[in-house]
């Protein structure tokens, strides 16, 4: 799974301009994403599936695009927080505006969400996703305490296709994000460890300057449908083995520059603009062509029959 680290320096608009204690503010600088590197195993995997990416190539009419094999997924959404939370804050209406968002965002790319559960419990024992463990330097979230993994696994419901948002009030070592991977040799006893965790001031309409789009769930299921960063690798290798991402070297954390190229020497410039960049909310914009092959080329020889 990937585990990423977003500032915030308010909470949600609606709740009082003083953090509630029970969802106090972080004001330590984080950086977005602490996803590192591909596993061995991913590597192996898109190496062997890259191949078939122009199979899922796509056609625009008019601006609307249009794809052979149009991909379905139930969204449902889970909050998990506070006993003393109030009730303005990740309200029922604000995880339905979330859900809102990554409809409109991934329906432009032949991929229509339709909405699953939506969930709010108040419960102090798994209000933060605590007790992580983590398999390896990839960051990979493998369990929790016993409180959460019960969490999870009465909640993950579906199958391998079917995509879970849980948000809590903190997460721990101060990551914002975790999301997993496709992975052909997951097995059924293993779904509920499949989904992609925030915490909940990457919602919507935050105060905060940078991330206040909702669009932090956007970059996770980025993840979750089998996307890398578009500067891993930095200037050398493969980088993230979609052929229209130009490499880059810097993340470019909440700018959005428009001729930056910290690899000169490659053809491109930067992309602080791709929803797996890190320009922030203002600045994200789309995939490329070769990131929505690669998502469709993803879900259908993986999600889809694993």
């Amino acid at each position: 799974m990937r585990s990423c680290q977003i500032p915030f320096l308010a909470l949600l608009t609606g709740v009082a301009s003083m953090p509630h204690e029970g969802l106090r503010e972080r004001d330590e600088p984080q950086l977005f994403c602490g996803f590192q590197a591909p596993t061995d195993n991913e590597v192996a995997t898109i190496s062997r599936l890259k191949q078939f990416d122009n199979d899922y190539a796509f056609s625009k009419d008019q601006g609307i695009l249009e794809v052979a094999e149009p991909i379905v997924v139930e969204m449902n959404i889970h909050a998990a927080l506070p006993s003393d939370t109030p009730d303005d804050y990740a309200s029922k209406e604000m995880l339905e505006k979330q859900f809102d968002i990554l409809k409109t965002t991934f329906a432009s790319y032949g991929i229509e969400l339709t909405l699953g559960t939506i969930s709010r419990e108040l419960n102090d024992s798994i209000s933060n996703l605590s007790g992580g463990k983590y398999a390896g330097k990839y960051g990979q979230l493998s369990g929790g305490t016993p409180a959460l993994e019960d969490y999870w696994k009465r909640s993950r419901t579906g199958g391998y296709k079917s995509a879970h948002l849980f948000l809590y009030r903190q997460i721990d070592d101060g990551f914002i994000g975790i999301s997993s991977f496709p992975d052909l040799e997951r097995p059924e006893s293993e779904f509920w460890l499949d989904s992609v965790h925030l915490v909940s001031q990457a919602l919507p309409d935050s105060s905060d300057t940078i991330w206040n789009q909702g669009k932090a769930a956007i970059h996770e299921f980025g993840h979750w449908f089998g996307l890398w960063h578009v500067f891993q690798g930095g200037c050398s290798g493969e980088g993230d083995m979609v052929d229209d991402t130009p490499a880059q070297q810097a993340t470019h954390y909440g700018e959005c520059p428009t001729d930056a190229d910290t690899c000169p020497s490659l053809e491109g410039l930067d992309t602080p603009f791709n929803y797996m960049s890190y320009g922030g909310d203002a600045c994200f914009s789309g995939f490329t062509d070769g990131q929505v092959a690669r998502v469709h080329n993803m879900f259908h020889n993986i999600r889809e029959v694993v």
